[in-house]
């Protein structure tokens, strides 16, 4: 099935200026944003063509408005976070204190029973009760 020229043309029009199809990328920024435009797909040719029509003064209007209510949610989102992590971070070293004092208090308790043992041995015991490993502190 053959091609009509229309469609040749139209394919054509897809390829950039080193004859590979280019792509449909949106500008998000500056007079410009929320329009659409076609590139070169390795961005080395530096074919640039609008897809969409400039838009209207009122659609540029409403997309500041969009960015701008998206910055305030992205600000108060962050703030959120912050606040967040803030308290996690605080409650985690709670726990680290509390566990640490309980981690103290067993290393004290543990010294002291040793000591007890090591009392209570008979002087003529050969094996003390208590024997300590090699890789302790």
């Amino acid at each position: 099935m053959s091609r009509t020229l229309e469609e040749c043309d139209a394919i054509l029009d897809l390829a950039c200026d080193c004859n590979a199809m280019s792509v449909v990328r949106t500008r998000w920024y500056g007079p410009n944003a929320g329009r659409r435009f076609r590139e070169c797909a390795e961005e080395e040719c530096g074919f640039h063509k609008w897809v969409d029509e400039e838009p209207s003064p009122r659609t540029l209007e409403i997309i500041k408005e969009l960015l701008e209510r998206d910055g305030k949610h992205l600000d108060h989102a962050s703030r959120r976070r912050d606040r967040l992590v803030a308290w996690y971070e605080a409650r985690l070293a709670a726990e680290k204190e509390k566990h640490t004092n309980t981690f103290v208090g067993l290393d004290l308790l543990c010294d002291v029973i040793k000591g007890m043992t090591l009392e209570t041995q008979l002087p003529g015991d050969a094996d003390p009760v208590y024997q300590e490993s090699e890789d302790s502190d």
